[in-house]
C-alpha cells in the first residue's frame, strides 16, 4: 500500500484541514470529484480513501461502490459528515465504510484514522 490518500471532497473549507493532518504525517493527498478522477487515482495503490457523505454534489455512493469493487472489503475506506445526521452515517456503513466519523474528527485526526486502520498506530 502506498502513501497516497484519496479524498472525495467538494467542501473548500474542509480541504486545508484534511491536507494539514495527512501531509503532516507524510501522506500525499489527491482530491477527486467524479468517477473518472477516482478510477485514475485508484491505479496508484492508495493507502486509504475518505469520502464526504454529506456532499450533495459528489456521487459518493457510486464512489464507495467503485472503491469496494476494485480494492475489496479490507481496504480502509472512511466516510464522514455532519455529526447530527445519524441516517447518513448508517448509510455509509451499509455501503461499506470501514469507519464513519463526524467532520470535526476527520479534519483534525485524518492521519491517525488511516494509521489506526492500517495497523500502524
Amino acid at each position: 500500500m502506498g502513501s497516497l490518500v484519496i479524498i472525495a471532497e467538494d467542501n473548500l473549507f474542509l480541504r486545508p484541514r484534511l491536507e494539514s493532518s495527512l501531509e503532516g504525517a507524510g501522506y500525499e493527498v489527491r482530491y477527486v470529484t467524479d468517477a473518472a478522477g477516482l478510477a485514475e487515482a485508484l491505479e496508484e495503490e492508495p493507502a486509504a480513501f475518505f469520502v464526504n457523505l454529506g456532499s450533495t454534489r459528489l456521487p459518493w455512493e457510486a464512489m464507495i461502490s467503485a472503491v469496494r469493487g476494485r480494492l475489496g472489503k479490507s481496504f480502509p475506506l472512511f466516510g464522514y459528515g455532519p455529526h447530527v445526521d445519524a441516517d447518513l452515517f448508517d448509510r455509509g456503513r451499509e455501503l461499506g465504510c470501514t469507519r464513519v466519523v463526524p467532520n470535526g474528527q476527520v479534519a483534525s485526526n485524518a492521519a491517525k484514522i488511516v494509521e489506526t486502520h492500517a495497523g500502524r498506530d
